[in-house]
């Protein structure tokens, strides 16, 4: 890998403000929250799985999906600290 770490090297999910979460997986956006919220994605991922699995349309598992990710590029722009603070 020539000395380079995975934290180092620039990826799809860097952008100039920041990662973007744009392609980030369910389990890359619920490793990015802070615990309480995390707790609250768990709970809205399930009943939107479960919805999803009684309509076969992912619709809202999508739009759920859009909207952690914008949860967890803020925590992860701003910090922990900062996010809890808002």
């Amino acid at each position: 890998m020539c000395g380079v770490t995975t934290a180092a090297a620039p990826g799809p999910w860097h952008g100039r403000s920041g990662p973007s979460f744009s392609d980030v997986t369910p389990a890359g956006v619920r490793a990015a929250l802070i615990p309480e919220e995390a707790a609250e994605f768990d709970q809205q991922w399930r009943d939107v799985m479960a919805s999803a699995t009684e309509t076969l349309d992912l619709s809202e598992v999508l739009a759920t999906l859009d909207s952690w990710r914008r949860v967890a590029r803020l925590t992860t722009v701003t910090g922990p600290q900062a996010h809890r603070a808002v």
